[in-house]
């Protein structure tokens, strides 16, 4: 089989799909392709809550759900990232085993996982509550965590956290999906100690106000609907917060080439375990969804309309805090 090639164009791109739901007799979900079936799919809330418990609890996890997305990102992950990519994030905060991390966006433990396993951190680790369950997953997934980690999971849009606790914070790709995140950093950053260091990656746009029917679209297809700011927004919340932030930077082109490596690594694997009777029902149906989802995001980060940024912003010390 061909491996994926993600330049090219949109007949080509559609043409690859159809190629792979002929093989695997399986078809994704429908993406929203009107206005009205937009702001149908952008209507619906979650009906259900998940009971904030501790990921130790044993319960029967869903395989095909959970087993599938593991395989593709590692262990505990719930999207992109693995070794390199998260303890390189973590390593302008500087953490030491004296200290402790928050994580925010923490998936199913596998980011505090590197995190702390690279630098000797404890990790206080929050997953949104909101996401696990369109997901459709138990909060009770991650298993055989660190001691040094402890994950918990949680509604983002009311979270507390306890101020002047943590040397240091990690937020990989989730402040997206929060709608209040004023509220939220506000938070963040009376939660950091004087000096306390801050990396931020997630989803912007190019501009302010920015979209586009192809964003509409992605922002309908996540499971947790996302609001958007751009690039200079976040910036600028975070300089109104007192931030010091000496880095803000794009880093799109990293995070594609690591969406494309893992998916590379399972398309040239796919015949083999096709030979081998390993792709049942359950399993096509994931990957084809899956599949499906990050070609659509990928689409929007090589276009330019969707991009991923990183920001490293640095809590004064309470002598400068002071100064305003």
């Amino acid at each position: 089989m061909k491996v994926l090639s993600w330049n090219f164009d949109q007949d080509a791109r559609e043409s690859f799909s159809l190629r792979l739901r002929e093989w695997w007799q399986g078809a994704p979900s429908k993406p929203c392709s009107s206005k009205h079936q937009r702001a149908e799919r952008c209507s619906d809330t979650p009906t259900s809550k998940v009971k904030e418990i501790s990921p130790k609890v044993e319960v029967v996890p869903q395989p095909e759900k959970i087993g599938f997305g593991q395989d593709i990102w590692g262990e505990g992950f719930l999207g992109p990232g693995g070794v390199d990519y998260v303890a390189g994030l973590a390593k302008p905060l500087n953490p030491t085993s004296k200290d402790t991390m928050l994580m925010l966006s923490a998936e199913l433990g596998g980011p505090a996982q590197v995190v702390t396993e690279a630098f000797g951190v404890w990790v206080s680790a929050f997953e949104s509550s909101s996401l696990i369950t369109e997901l459709g997953m138990s909060p009770a997934v991650a298993t055989d965590l660190d001691r040094k980690v402890d994950l918990q999971f949680s509604d983002f849009e009311k979270l507390q956290l306890p101020e002047r606790k943590f040397a240091y914070a990690l937020w990989k790709e989730g402040l997206f999906r929060v709608s209040d995140k004023q509220r939220l950093l506000n938070s963040v950053y009376d939660s950091l100690k004087p000096g306390g260091g801050l990396v931020i990656t997630d989803f912007v746009t190019p501009k302010r106000g920015y979209t586009s029917p192809e964003v509409q679209d992605w922002v309908c297809s996540e499971p947790v609907a996302p609001t958007l700011w751009s690039a200079e927004e976040t910036l600028e919340v975070l300089n109104s917060l007192k931030f010091r932030v000496p880095i803000h930077e794009d880093i799109s082109m990293e995070y594609q080439r690591i969406v494309i490596d893992a998916w590379k690594r399972w398309l040239v694997l796919l015949p083999r375990l096709q030979e081998e009777g390993k792709l049942d029902a359950q399993f096509r149906s994931a990957l084809m969804s899956q599949l499906t989802y990050w070609v659509h995001r990928a689409n929007l980060i090589e276009t330019g309309e969707l991009r991923l940024f990183r920001y490293f912003a640095l809590k004064p010390e309470d002598s400068l805090a002071s100064l305003g």
